[in-house]
C-alpha cells in the first residue's frame, strides 16, 4: 500500500516547485494512523509531551498567546513494525523530493503534536530566525471522525496581503507539504482534540538544535 500511495505522492509533488502546497490523502493506512494517534494520547497522559515553545536558543519561550499545543520529539524505530512503515514512507518521500527538485534534503526532524479543545497556532512560517535548514514542512493528520464544526483547520495564506487563503481540514491520513521558508500558515481554533505528526525535511548543517514549529 505504501508503494502505491507514494507513487501517487510523486505525481502530486509538482506544485512545490512553484512554492505552493500539496495535499495527499490516505498517505498511511487507517491502522497506522490509529497507532500514532494512540501513541500521542499515551505520551500526553504520561507527561512526556511538553507545552510547545516558539523561538530558539535563549529566545525560546512558551508563549500561550501564539500557540498552545503540546509536543514530543520522536525518532521512529525502524525495528518496530508501525514505526518502520512510517520511516520507510518518509524516506521514500525524501528521495522523491530530492529527485524531482534537487533540494539536497538530508534528514527529517519529527514530533507528535496535540492541540487541546480551544487550541490554536497563530500565523507563522516554519524557518527559524538565522536558520534556513528547514526546507519542506510535512504535516500528517491523525484525527478520526473530524467534522466541519470541529474547526482546527490549517489555514495557508496565499498572498502577502493576507487576503487569499486555503483552509485544509485535518482529517486522518491527510499529508500536507509546503515550503518551510515562505508558506505563512496557522492552525485555527479547534473545538476538539487535534493530533498531528509534524516534520521538517532539512538540509545538512554542522550542528542541529531542535526548536519549535
Amino acid at each position: 500500500m505504501i508503494g502505491s500511495l507514494l507513487n501517487q505522492a510523486d505525481a502530486a509533488l509538482e506544485p512545490l516547485g512553484d512554492g505552493k502546497y500539496v495535499v495527499i490523502d490516505a498517505f498511511l493506512a487507517t491502522y497506522e494512523i490509529n497507532y500514532w494517534r494512540s501513541l500521542a494520547i499515551e505520551k500526553k497522559a504520561a507527561g512526556v509531551m511538553r507545552p510547545a515553545a516558539v523561538g530558539q536558543g535563549i529566545r525560546r519561550v512558551v508563549a500561550g498567546a501564539i500557540r498552545n499545543d503540546w509536543t514530543s520529539w520522536i525518532e521512529p524505530d525502524r525495528r518496530h513494525a508501525m514505526e518502520g512503515r512510517l520511516a520507510a514512507a518518509l524516506e521514500r518521500l525524501r528521495l522523491a523530493l530530492n529527485e524531482r527538485f534537487l533540494l539536497g534534503l538530508f534528514d527529517l526532524e519529527l514530533h507528535l503534536a496535540m492541540y487541546p479543545p480551544g487550541g490554536f497556532y497563530r500565523a507563522h512560517v516554519d524557518c527559524l530566525r538565522d536558520d534556513d535548514h528547514r526546507i519542506i514542512s510535512a504535516i500528517l493528520y491523525l484525527n478520526d471522525d473530524w467534522s466541519a464544526d470541529a474547526g482546527g483547520m490549517l489555514r495557508i495564506w496565499q498572498d502577502a496581503r493576507h487576503v487569499n487563503y486555503a483552509d485544509i481540514a485535518p482529517i486522518a491520513g491527510r499529508l500536507v507539504l509546503f515550503p518551510s521558508a515562505t508558506t505563512l500558515h496557522e492552525v485555527l481554533p479547534t473545538a476538539q482534540r487535534r493530533c498531528t505528526l509534524t516534520g521538517w525535511f532539512r538540509r545538512r548543517e554542522e550542528s542541529n538544535s531542535r526548536s519549535g514549529g
